[in-house]
């Protein structure tokens, strides 16, 4: 689902002429592509408090839906702690943390647990590194002389409107919720 957003790659691919040679419009540092919308050393402390909610918050749901023994708790902990931030971005969940979630209660709570904590964490990611990011991409297009009028021009990106199709990104994130608490990630 992330992996669409605009970034610097994404759209020197359709803007050659105006993004190729342009850099993270946060950092001005590295190329922005996907990875480094998650990696930028200027978002990095926003980035952090970030996983620490969605930690904080999976063990808040799973405290919904499981007993609260010191074991469980400690051993759901250790899986949280093995959890790559960019690959839940991604829609990637970790299998050893749905197996353990499932093995103490049910598929549809795992689910349930995984949604929510995502979901919640969700309008942060938007808030707090999105619109900064795109208010800083405004400036930063103002520095590159990139005006409305420069996108609107042609460009060499060939669009094929043939096969348009509307993707609901919230289905297809409660679908990949679905899939890895039921295959695991």
């Amino acid at each position: 689902m992330f992996k669409e957003l605009p970034t610097i790659k994404h759209l020197s691919h359709k803007y050659e002429d105006l993004y190729s040679n342009l850099n993270c419009p946060t950092c001005d540092r590295e190329k922005e592509d996907h990875n480094h919308l998650w990696k930028c050393d200027d978002r990095q402390q926003i980035i952090e408090d970030i996983k620490t909610d969605l930690y904080f918050e999976i063990l808040n749901q799973s405290n919904k839906f499981i007993k609260k023994d010191a074991f469980e708790i400690d051993a759901i902990i250790d899986a949280i702690n093995d959890i790559d931030f960019v690959s839940i971005i991604n829609g990637l969940i970790p299998k050893k943390l749905t197996s353990l979630i499932n093995q103490r209660t049910n598929q549809q709570n795992t689910h349930r647990i995984i949604y929510n904590s995502i979901n919640k964490i969700i309008h942060r990611i938007y808030e707090e590194i999105w619109k900064p990011r795109c208010k800083d991409m405004i400036e930063y297009g103002k520095k590159h002389n990139i005006t409305k009028n420069s996108k609107r021009k042609p460009s060499s990106f060939k669009r094929n409107n043939n096969n348009h199709i509307t993707i609901n990104h919230q289905s297809t994130w409660n679908l990949w919720i679905s899939m890895a608490t039921n295959l695991g990630g």
